[in-house]
């Protein structure tokens, strides 16, 4: 929000009604199981996660953490380039 603020001058509640449409629109599309793709940054997507038995480290009882998608993120090739000169 201040990077669009200071960058284009915008006040902060266009900056900021800006910033929230770009993210609830990209949870609507993951919450449809759609992709996100953003040119020169990445790919989000949902991956499944089956059910799992998993031991928890503080207490070292055993115990299932059921099916559940998370959300992968694919850096792209631009994005890798850049961070890792």
């Amino acid at each position: 929000v201040k990077l669009l603020r200071n960058r284009y001058g915008l006040t902060y509640a266009v900056s900021k009604k800006f910033v929230d449409s770009i993210f609830l629109n990209m949870l609507d599309s993951l919450s449809k199981g759609e992709t996100v793709k953003i040119s020169s940054f990445g790919t989000f997507q949902l991956k499944f996660r089956a059910s799992q038995e998993i031991l928890d480290v503080i207490t070292r009882e055993e115990r299932t953490v059921g099916a559940h998608y998370k959300v992968k993120f694919i850096p792209s090739k631009k994005l890798k380039e850049k961070i890792n000169g």
